[in-house]
């Protein structure tokens, strides 16, 4: 007879382990989300302005006179211009105004939790390479006013063509 008070111990503890396992784990997802979907979000705007940015320097090189070389507007301003310390930050028209973004037709209106920029390098880490670049978003996802993440993707150009790097690369900084 002993045993139906432990069982019923059981039965009541139960649903409390359930309750503490779903709560670490809808934690843990609400984590990732934080974290993955300002990363997801960042990819995807640094791999578009990058290809409008190749598009901008074939119409450049189409209104240039002559057999000129692809080349890539200079470096842009930083948009949002203050870093969003662990927020979503909404922007407007007149902060994508910068030629790199107007060249691209280029602007996010929808809330970022990152900075974007255009970057030219001054000179290409490539020999083949006539113009060289790379579009940047960092972000401040744990709030504390410093970069937490940047996610980057590269144009390059050479004589005839521009190029896109396949996919955006993700550092975590620590």
């Amino acid at each position: 007879m002993a045993v139906w008070p432990r069982t019923i111990a059981v039965l009541a503890l139960a649903p409390l382990l359930a309750a503490a396992v779903f709560l670490f784990v809808e934690r843990v997802d609400r984590r990732r989300e934080l974290i993955e979907g300002p990363g997801l979000e960042a990819a995807y705007a640094t791999q578009e302005l990058a290809a409008r940015l190749v598009v901008c320097s074939d119409r450049t090189r189409f209104d240039a006179p002559g057999e000129s070389p692809r080349t890539l507007p200079p470096t842009s301003k930083k948009v949002p211009t203050a870093l969003p310390r662990g927020v979503w930050v909404p922007t407007t028209a007149s902060d994508w105004d910068d030629a790199a973004y107007r060249c691209a037709d280029f602007r996010l209106l929808e809330p970022q939790p990152f900075q974007l920029q255009w970057v030219l390098n001054e000179k290409p880490k490539s020999d083949w390479a006539t113009s060289q670049g790379v579009v940047r978003a960092e972000a401040d996802l744990d709030g504390d006013g410093k970069v937490d993440h940047v996610v980057e993707t590269e144009v390059a150009c050479a004589k005839d063509q521009c190029m896109v790097a396949p996919r955006a690369t993700v550092r975590v900084l620590r």
